[in-house]
Formats: C-alpha cells, sequence, structure tokens
C-alpha cells in the first residue's frame, strides 16, 4: 500500500486500531503519510529474532510528510536491539528534514527515534515532534540533527538516556529546542556523549525529577556545548549518588534562567558543578529553591 501511494504521487495511508505485526522494516516512502487511530491503539510489534527497525525513513524524502498516531514495541522474547523509527541520509540525498512526527509512543524497545542511519551522511533534521511518549527503551530520542523543535515530550524510565544529544560528523549534530514535557526516573535525562558537542539547545517548561544519574550527563572532558539553556523549568531529581546538574565537563555557556530548583540534601553531595574549563560557565539567574520540605532557600546567581 505503501509503495501504490508512492507509485501515484503520495497520499496518506490509515491504519485502523490493532496491532500490526512486523518481522521486516516497514520503509515509507516520499509524499507518503502514515497515520494511525491513536497512539495507544494502533501498534507496530516486532517479533523479528534479528536486529530490527520498525519504520525505516532512512534515505526517504520526509517533506511536508507525516507519521502520526502509532505505538512501537517489541515481543518480550525478542532479545535483539530495535529502533522505532530510524532516519537520516546521504550526503547525496540530504532529505531527513521538514517533517512531523506526532502523537507517537515507544515502548520496550532499545531506541525510540535514531538518526544515524548514513555514518557519514545527516542525521534528522529541521522536523517537529509533537506529543512523544518514550518508556523503558534504552535511549529514547537520538536524532544526530539541528533545527528539530520537540513540543510536549514525556520520557521516563530509560535505561541510559532520556534525550541523546550526538555528534555524526561535521555536517550533522545535535541543536533542539523542547519546549514543556517531562523527564522521569531515567537514568539520566540529557546525554551528550561526544566531545565534539552539540550546536545551541534549550529547554523551556521543561520539567525534570527523579534522574539516577543527575539530569544533564556529560561523561567526556571539554565537551562543547556551545549555548546550552534551561529556562522556567522545574529541576529535581533523586540521585543518591551524583550531582543533580553536573556540567564539569562542558566547554561553553550552560544557563539555569527563572527555574524552580527542589534540592536534595545528602551528605558530601553538591546539586550544581561548575565547568572545569577556565573559559566555560554555568549562569543560575533569577532561581527559587526550595528544600523537599518544601522550605525556600536562596541560590546565589
Amino acid at each position: 500500500a505503501i509503495d501504490l501511494l508512492a507509485e501515484n504521487g503520495g497520499g496518506t495511508l490509515f491504519f485502523p486500531k490493532g496491532t500490526y505485526i512486523i518481522s521486516e522494516p516497514l520503509i515509507k516512502k516520499a509524499n507518503v503519510n502514515l497515520v494511525g487511530e491513536t497512539m495507544f491503539t494502533t501498534t507496530f510489534e516486532w517479533i523479528g529474532n534479528i536486529p530490527g527497525v520498525i519504520l525505516d525513513t532512512s534515505n526517504q524524502s520526509l517533506k511536508g510528510t507525516l507519521i502520526e498516531n502509532f505505538s512501537f514495541t517489541k515481543a518480550s522474547e525478542v532479545k535483539e536491539n530495535v529502533t522505532g523509527i530510524l532516519g537520516g541520509s546521504k550526503m547525496t540525498v540530504y532529505n531527513s528534514s521538514l517533517g512531523s512526527f506526532k502523537n507517537l509512543n515507544f515502548s520496550n524497545i532499545d531506541y525510540g527515534i535514531r538518526g544515524n542511519a548514513e555514518q557519514n551522511g545527516v542525521g534528522i533534521f529541521d522536523c517537529c515532534f509533537e506529543n512523544i511518549f518514550c518508556s523503558n527503551c534504552f535511549r529514547g530520542i537520538w536524532l544526530f540533527g539541528s533545527g528539530n523543535t520537540i513540543v510536549h515530550l514525556k520520557i521516563m524510565s530509560c535505561s541510559e538516556g532520556g534525550l541523546i544529544l550526538d555528534w555524526l560528523d561535521e555536517e550533522s549534530y545535535d541543536g533542539v529546542h523542547v519546549i514543556g514535557g517531562i523527564f522521569v526516573r531515567n537514568k539520566c535525562d540529557v546525554l551528550i556523549p561526544n566531545t565534539n558537542g552539540i550546536r545551541p539547545c534549550n529547554f523551556v517548561g521543561t520539567w525534570f525529577e527523579q534522574s539516577e544519574d543527575g539530569i544533564i550527563h556529560i561523561p567526556n572532558q571539554g565537551t562543547r556545548v556551545m549555548n546550552l539553556t534551561f529556562r522556567d523549568c522545574m529541576l529535581n531529581t533523586s540521585t543518591k549518588k551524583s550531582a543533580m546538574f553536573n556540567v564539569g565537563n562542558a566547554k561553553g555557556t550552560v544557563c539555569v534562567d527563572n527555574c524552580t530548583i527542589v534540592q536534595h540534601i545528602q551528605e558530601g553531595r553538591i546539586d550544581f558543578i561548575n565547568p572545569v574549563d577556565h573559559e566555560s560557565k554555568l549562569v543560575i539567574r533569577n532561581a527559587q529553591g526550595y528544600k523537599v520540605d518544601g522550605t525556600p532557600f536562596t541560590i546565589n546567581n
């Protein structure tokens, strides 16, 4: 059906509610929209015994198309890595942009959305993501591209990281605008694993809570963050072994602006760790602090 629509100039393929058993990737074609009934009633379930991709958009134009109202999961007996949606394109194709992803639920799979289909190409970029829910994944959203906007996401219980801000090559690395949403009970909420770093990224009105290793995890010293901003956010964590907000390895400027901070006072732990690099800085402005018992306290800007 996808092929037929593509051969006739495009259109919308509707999937009624139900569980669709997937053993090889669905290949999305240019000018084809894929629409389910709701994000919890139209489900793609991977049953293959090899590492798999449920919906493959790589090297297929996303321009002006929509993927909406689906759940992505894998059968309980599947032990191999499974990706919900794979994207990205070769440099010579360069068409993994200007698409819309809406009302998508990723649960119990390894990667929700992943943009590194081409190691020397480009990731998913200049796209809009709205109402994305990732739970019990290894990595939630991992785009490898700039210009993306994510509105109202919920990422919870991801075992390595919720949102991965990563570097693919000098042409394609992450720059994202996150509006609203919540991160809860992840290993870490925002993971920046590559020292080449990210383009400017910002979070507005986003809620962070109960991460195990803190809100930000930057494992490598000297990781370029350019300008990383958290504005009008709730910063909260239940971690007992890591700082809530550790940007010690960051190279650039990290700004926490007009945020509410819930501080868990524990022996030997500091909630904010400044960059080690002497030319980098952590700026905290207009912050309101509360202890877990509700007692307010002052945060030095």
